[in-house]
């Protein structure tokens, strides 16, 4: 029962359920749909954008006037990316088209290669623990946390890269006790799951040998603080039935070693790659060192040499084609040396010969170089190159606070783009004095933090009222990070989101807080896409899950389309029940008439009553191509429909470097089929459509005194034709009949007051 158990868990896939679970939020989102949606093609809208710019506008002629110069101040301190094979490409045409396909571009062509850092580890001396690592997870552990001090960010990856493998590890260390009853023998260590987990894996880790002799006085003093002595004590009086059931374990379910006991997402060493691994990965912060040339000054005088990508021979580019590896575009990396990352800027990789000494280095505590996965760096800098790409300026939003590092660096990223106004992030929460105080540290002055989550903003509020970009990264699985303990580290050793990373089986518990991830990743979509402002969304995740990347995204794309074309239907129908309501209002004698007509209607109906069944078939399939024609004659703008387009190929080998498999990072820009540019060409726009410089569309005007004119000619015609019939009827009919339809004949003013009525109905179509 035990394997069977074991067996589920090992070879189940967590992730199998998302899509499941999508389709329910997709049933329930029918009933409860409350996201209002606000197109570009309102006129209330563009008003409200005309007065804005004429403002604006208004104020541009003053200062010109009082002789202020408006010329933009070029404050870019960092320098642009290297164009060693291309031309400046034009803004709205991707970098990827054009002459990909040319031989003398084929001929130029290098691939941004990164180094593999599995060459640089060493697994086993990761899986050595120390004495005072093994304590300090202990204290973590502890419930509640006691207080830890660590050396440097060095030693805090170390001691969570410790923990995250116990969490890996967890249920098969956690069954082993079960199968031995440790527990019921020591009931007072039930409260202490993880910390016996903990002492558990070290024992594995060193094959359950005893600790060397002259360690025992320390181990005993350290582990006294950390109050694990007696847990020690216990475990190690069951050390050999724990060895057996693990090997129990292990044999049942045909495992090589405990690592093919987990699902196949936990099986990997990428904490213990990353963390073994003595390259460096980190930005340069420009608000401490504003220039490269500072930049790499600094690291010259702590000994580190610069690795300068080599100039490209034609003749040997177009060999390396062949052998990437062998070309003399890539330069491996060697000890005390480093080199810039070609695709986002300000990012290096260093090989520091003791990585310890150097994260206490000068460059460390005057937060001059930030420790970042690199695959947090992507997403920031793909949004930063996208608004002189699609040639907008104004406000940008960042939906959500992953990781505060990621956040400083967008900022540090767009404080040299002339183009953004002002940049927002949302959701810190509870830790908005936290994460304001290390911005401050950092001296990250353009970003405005808000501790509000993105969905619960107003849909009109003045702050993202002129927001005309969004990066939209909202918590997902992070089951593609490869660097796990930098998200953690990043976020204040946050041991929740580390329990979640090393999650193993589907719990109740656990589907339901994937529920609330896809909501979460849904609403915001959602919200991203239903403000009229925004021209384009950047979503990124850091996940493999197909739930959560493509189906997402194309889902909140049609739903969005769909609710617009549902506006532009709805306003189509209310535009021809208008026009037939006013040509009902100009034609009196139709219900005059129907009287008259009603009892001829009668003896038809009568007449067709037999072949009604068949005929109700066909009436049906006409009404249905009636809807489905009205359907096909809506005319959406593309201004109020989004669309997915392939993200621009930033970088500057065009080579399309970026692979979302092995940078664990999935990016998919979302934009309107029109790009919307708040310019002075809008503001003309919407002037002529205000008629401020004539009729646009040039149509004849009709008089309205000439019309009132007419409608009362064929008032009195209607009169005069109704009164030739009543002495028709008077001469045909008896004497009853004759007043029956005198009393019934309108006069003259009751004519004049239901042509009122029918008038003032049209003009104030509300009544209706």
């Amino acid at each position: 029962m035990v394997s069977n158990h074991l067996f589920y868990v090992s070879r189940a896939d967590i992730f199998s359920v998302y899509p499941e679970i999508l389709r329910e939020i997709l049933v329930l989102e029918e009933l409860l749909d409350r996201v209002p949606l606000q197109l570009p093609s309102e006129f209330e809208w563009q008003l409200k954008q005309y007065f804005r710019l004429l403002e604006q506008q208004k104020k541009i002629n003053a200062a010109t006037e009082q002789g202020i110069s408006l010329e933009k101040v070029d404050h870019t301190y960092w320098e642009v990316k290297a164009k060693s094979i291309d031309e400046v490409v034009s803004p709205m045409t991707s970098p990827a088209s054009g002459d990909s396909s040319t031989p003398s571009f084929r001929r130029r062509r290098r691939l941004c290669i990164l180094d593999n850092p599995i060459d640089f580890c060493d697994i086993a001396a990761y899986n050595q623990w120390r004495l005072e690592d093994i304590v300090r997870a202990g204290k973590l552990l502890h419930q509640p946390p006691l207080p830890v001090q660590f050396d440097d960010e060095y030693e805090m990856r170390k001691v969570y890269s410790m923990i995250y493998d116990v969490y890996r590890f967890k249920l098969v260390l956690q069954q082993a006790l079960r199968n031995i009853g440790f527990y019921e023998s020591y009931p007072m260590l039930a409260h202490e799951t993880t910390r016996v987990w903990l002492l558990l894996y070290d024992m594995y880790l060193r094959k359950f040998v005893k600790r060397e002799p002259d360690t025992v006085p320390q181990k005993d003093q350290l582990f006294h603080e950390a109050h694990l002595l007696e847990i020690e004590r216990c475990l190690e009086l069951n050390s050999v039935k724990i060895a057996a059931a693990l090997t129990r374990i292990r044999i049942q379910n045909s495992a090589y070693n405990m690592q093919c006991l987990l699902p196949l997402h936990l099986q990997d060493n990428k904490v213990a790659v990353v963390v073994s691994n003595p390259i460096i990965t980190g930005w340069i912060n420009t608000f401490r060192i504003r220039t490269k040339q500072e930049a790499n000054e600094i690291l010259k005088q702590l000994g580190f040499e610069l690795i300068e990508p080599p100039a490209t021979a034609s003749f040997q580019s177009l060999l390396n084609l062949f052998s990437p590896r062998e070309k003399t575009g890539y330069i491996p990396l060697t000890l005390n040396r480093y080199k810039w990352d070609r695709l986002c800027p300000q990012v290096l990789f260093i090989y520091p010969e003791d990585r310890s000494k150097f994260v206490q280095s000068q460059i460390f505590v005057d937060h001059q170089f930030i420790i970042q996965d690199r695959s947090f760096t992507i997403g920031p800098t793909v949004f930063s190159n996208l608004l002189d790409y699609f040639e907008v300026q104004g406000d940008v939003l960042q939906t959500h606070i992953a990781s505060p590092r990621s956040t400083a660096y967008l900022a540090s990223l767009l404080a040299n783009c002339n183009r953004v106004r002002n940049f927002v992030a949302f959701g810190c929460g509870s830790k908005l004095a936290e994460y304001r105080e290390y911005m401050a540290e950092l001296g990250v002055t353009n970003v405005k933090l808000f501790a509000e989550p993105f969905a619960d903003i107003p849909h009109g509020s003045p702050i993202v009222d002129k927001v005309v970009g969004i990066l939209a990264n909202p918590p997902s699985s992070y089951s593609a990070v490869s660097d796990p303990i930098d998200l953690i580290c990043s976020r204040g050793g946050d041991l929740s989101m580390l329990e979640m990373l090393s999650e193993s089986e589907m719990t109740d518990d656990s589907r339901q807080r994937v529920s609330k991830l896809l909501e979460k990743q849904r609403e915001t979509l959602k919200l991203a896409m239903s403000r009229p402002q925004v021209q384009f969304i950047l979503y990124q995740t850091h996940s493999i899950v197909e739930t959560e990347n493509d189906t997402m995204v194309q889902r909140a794309v049609e739903y969005t389309n769909q609710k617009a074309f549902d506006v532009h239907y709805k306003a189509m129908k209310e535009r021809e029940m208008a026009a037939l309501a006013e040509a009902a209002g100009n034609t009196l004698v139709n219900r005059l008439l129907g009287r008259q007509q009603e009892a001829a209607a009668r003896a038809k109906n009568a007449e067709a009553s037999e072949g009604g069944e068949r005929d109700g078939t066909e009436g049906g399939a006409d009404g249905a191509s009636t809807r489905k024609n009205s359907e096909e004659e809506v005319n959406v703008p593309p201004t109020d429909q989004f669309e997915v387009v392939e993200l621009p190929d930033f970088c500057p080998q065009r080579d399309n470097c970026l692979d979302f498999k092995e940078c664990g990072v999935y990016l998919s820009l979302i934009k309107r089929k029109e790009v919307i540019r708040l310019d002075s060409k809008y503001l003309i726009k919407i002037a002529e459509l205000r008629g401020i410089f004539g009729d646009a569309n040039n149509e004849p005007r009709f008089n309205v005194k000439v019309t009132k004119r007419t409608d009362r000619k064929s008032e009195e015609q209607d009169a005069h034709d109704l009164h030739n019939r009543k002495k028709r009827l008077k001469r045909r009919g008896s004497n009853m009949d004759s007043l029956i339809t005198r009393l019934n004949t309108p006069t003259q003013a009751s004519l004049k007051r239901a042509h009122h009525h029918r008038m003032s109905s049209v003009e104030h179509k509300f009544m209706f």
